[in-house]
């Protein structure tokens, strides 16, 4: 079965950000609701036409870290662009900027630095966090930087997932654990170690370590003995896998994926990095229709049966050390 990592969420049907980039996707309808206000302001958000970027930002910097990617410079200009596929992508922010009439949202994002403060204009309260709705005269800017983002992160991901932890592995992952922990629990009852520990103040949380080590290698193993059917949610190609999350974010702020505009601009960014273009970008559409399949296969299958695991209370501590 393929196994949920953080970055499955850059492959699937809308949801809450979780971290997987095969299972689910983040939620990217606006989060503002209609009794967020502006403090200057007596009318509420429009918030059937706002955007918020946090979502997207957030799956950007969780591919980076998941996939140890590098933070890398990849603009649109220098992607060597056809004056055609400038202009097409001159339309598609500005038909952005006017769908959402100009009420685009993010809060302060180290991804957005080097743009400056001025990118950031009016502070909005919502229950989520203080947003920041973005100057009008930068929204274009802002855009044209988030989607430059996720074109490094595109190019930079690897092709193939990486081998999953089969069950045998899993089972000497278990073994090594509850050894450790067998000889972490006497190694707490040696007096020399009690006393280095009174002396550190550490022995009061230090002994719930060996508990810990052992209810993980309880969890593990249980894991290990289960027996499920695979199922396929995505595409095993990341790259692929974050295109279709790209394809689907420029749907919400434009009402199209403009899969021949992304084709262009990752055509170009492979080629900017020095890299063969994949063959997959022509079949965009194709990728999305299989992928959506997938996804509803899988929900169907997951609505029909109960959860095979239970809530499961980690083992109680002795109460005196010397017991």
């Amino acid at each position: 079965m393929n196994h949920p990592t953080p970055q499955d969420n850059l492959a699937a049907q809308p949801s809450q950000r979780p971290s997987d980039l095969e299972a689910s996707e983040p939620c990217l309808e606006p989060e503002c609701t209609a009794n967020h206000k502006s403090p200057n302001a007596n009318t509420p958000i429009k918030t059937d036409k706002a955007l918020v970027l946090d979502d997207f930002l957030a799956v950007i910097e969780d591919a980076r870290r998941w996939f140890e990617i590098a933070p890398a410079e990849l603009s649109l200009d220098s992607l060597g662009l056809s004056q055609k596929t400038r202009s097409a992508v001159t339309r598609m922010l500005n038909d952005t900027i006017e769908l959402h009439q100009g009420q685009v949202f993010t809060t302060v994002n180290p991804l957005l630095d080097h743009l400056g403060d001025d990118i950031y204009g009016e502070e909005i309260e919502t229950v989520f966090a203080p947003r920041r709705q973005v100057s009008p005269e930068r929204q274009r800017d802002v855009l044209c930087r988030v989607l430059e983002l996720m074109l490094q992160i595109v190019v930079a991901l690897p092709s193939k997932d990486s081998a999953h932890l089969d069950r045998k592995a899993q089972k000497s992952l278990v073994s090594a654990l509850r050894k450790l922990s067998e000889e972490l629990h006497a190694a707490v009852r040696d007096d020399r170690l009690r006393g280095q520990l009174d002396l550190l103040l550490a022995e009061p949380e230090f002994w719930k370590v060996s508990w810990a080590l052992q209810d993980a290698a309880e969890t593990l193993e249980s894991a290990a003995n289960l027996k499920m059917n695979r199922f396929r949610r995505g595409s095993p190609n990341p790259q692929i896998r974050c295109t279709l999350y790209l394809a689907n974010w420029v749907k919400r702020c434009t009402g199209r994926p403009h899969y021949a505009l992304l084709a262009d601009l990752i055509e170009a960014a492979f080629q900017a990095s020095g890299k063969k273009p994949p063959k997959w970008i022509d079949r965009l559409e194709i990728e999305m229709t299989r992928k959506n399949k997938y996804c509803a296969r899988l929900g169907q299958v997951l609505l029909s049966q109960p959860h095979p695991l239970s809530v499961r209370q980690p083992p109680a501590p002795p109460n005196d050390l010397t017991n």
